[in-house]
């Protein structure tokens, strides 16, 4: 459909549509050439010069990730929703008429954006929203965990880890990975390669890792990942079963 195409706008977007196709929106919006299979043709590689628009009600419609540079985020007002007079002349005067559209085409045409970096996302109320909605629960037990620390620096295997996390799943109803394994794999990518504080250690008969509680809190904090203002003691009600 964005093929050929300068703007792509999709209405009525939800979080079940984005999320499943996450990795593919984040191609589409940055790469300059895109694979075009055109039913019954041989694919082929063609430039991808659309910039995409999505529309929605839903108060949560897609996850952004904290390092996220591809969405700008903006809550329109809804004071004037419910007033049909209002929408019957912006139809008639404005949006219907071709020469008010040409006017505002003409408009944007001449604007200067050639020092604009559109990297830098303007942080909207509605945006840092949904990065706080956004954060990955193992993020959200960790810096629970990090707070029920007793001592500021703590080895723990990677097992009792995996336990616990798992115990706070199911406080929260939260789907649990099914094996430390699987647990291991999210924590060295969500957290071991970016936190500060966390280091792989192996004894002579366990693996797991070596956490120094005021360094991930730093991490956490300045990343607007924690809860909490500070470093006091969290007694949350499943206490650490190692």
């Amino acid at each position: 459909m964005h093929i050929g195409k300068l703007l792509t706008s999709m209405d009525e977007i939800r979080i079940k549509d984005t999320r499943s196709d996450l990795g593919r929106l984040k191609n589409l919006i940055t790469s300059s050439h895109v694979i075009y299979n055109e039913k019954g043709l041989k694919q082929k590689e063609v430039a991808n010069n659309s910039r995409f628009m999505f529309s929605t009600n839903e108060t949560i419609p897609i996850s952004i990730d904290q390092d996220d540079r591809r969405y700008c985020v903006i809550k329109s007002s809804d004071e004037l929703c419910k007033q049909p007079e209002y929408w019957k002349d912006l139809y008639k005067n404005h949006v219907n008429n071709d020469a008010v559209i040409r006017g505002f085409f003409d408009y944007l045409k001449q604007r200067d954006i050639s020092q604009r970096v559109w990297t830098d996302l303007p942080h909207t109320e509605m945006r840092n929203d949904l990065l706080e909605l956004s954060i990955h629960p193992m993020v959200v037990w960790f810096d629970l965990f990090v707070h029920r620390m007793r001592e500021n620096e703590l080895f723990v295997s990677t097992q009792a880890l995996y336990q616990d996390y798992k115990s706070h799943c199911l406080l929260h109803n939260i789907h649990a990975p099914t094996s430390a394994r699987g647990f291991h794999f999210i924590f060295r990518d969500l957290l071991l390669v970016k936190a500060p504080g966390i280091e792989r250690e192996r004894t002579m008969t366990v693996r797991g890792f070596r956490i120094n509680r005021s360094k991930a809190f730093g991490w956490l904090f300045e990343n607007k990942y924690s809860q909490f203002e500070s470093l006091e003691f969290c007694d949350e009600d499943n206490d650490f079963t190692f």
